[in-house]
């Protein structure tokens, strides 16, 4: 019996070796090397994408905070135009009233002449 389970052993080990050194093992070992290789160069390319997403961030970062300092010094610039016309306005209407007031006075020289 002993001797039987020698023979069984011997051909499992000698169908297995087969099996082993078969084009499709060695094929589908190779497969599986290059996938890993591929795997690899994939995994660096995403850790590169990532890294120049990082720096993309950083100067869209950079943007925001000046165009947000641009849209500040705008909204203050709006504030002083608009102040500067209401002030031209009231320097305007100044002066009408004393244009106003020359034409009456020059009514007034006219009328006494």
């Amino acid at each position: 019996e002993i001797e039987k389970l020698r023979k069984e052993v011997a051909t499992a080990k000698e169908s297995c070796d087969k099996e082993i050194f078969s084009e499709d093992f060695q094929k589908e070992r190779e497969d599986r090397s290059r996938l890993a290789g591929e795997k690899i160069h994939l995994m660096e390319q995403l850790e590169a994408t990532k890294q120049e997403l990082a720096v993309v961030k950083g100067r869209l970062g950079d943007r925001n905070k000046e165009i947000d300092c641009l849209h500040t010094e705008l909204t203050e610039t709006r504030k002083k135009l608009s102040a500067a016309k209401e002030e031209i306005a009231g320097k305007v209407a100044q002066v009408k009233q004393y244009q106003k007031q020359v034409e009456a006075y020059k009514q007034q020289v006219e009328q006494n002449n």
